[in-house]
């Protein structure tokens, strides 16, 4: 029970490369699987996906959009056409 309702804080700029720091995020995807339900985010510059964070087995993840593929979502995941904008 002591697992229970505990908080961990982290910072992930941390583990990320230079690449991904460097990038310009300007849109963020919902990433939906078989029945539409959003499982994770994709943070998008304007040519590429950059990085993708999902909760799976009541854990936060993040990594590339092949990394959270490999999850067992039971479907295959797609990437939502709605779309929020940064500015």
């Amino acid at each position: 029970m002591a697992e229970f309702g505990k908080i961990e804080v982290q910072q992930l700029t941390d583990h990320f490369d230079d690449a991904i720091l460097g990038c310009e995020i300007v849109t963020v995807n919902e990433v939906l699987d078989g029945n539409n339900v959003a499982v994770g985010l994709t943070f998008n510059s304007s040519e590429t996906i950059v990085l993708c964070i999902w909760n799976y087995g009541d854990e936060l993840h993040y990594g590339n959009f092949a990394t959270m593929a490999q999850q067992d979502w039971g479907a295959t995941l797609r990437v939502s056409s709605k779309c929020y904008e940064l500015r």
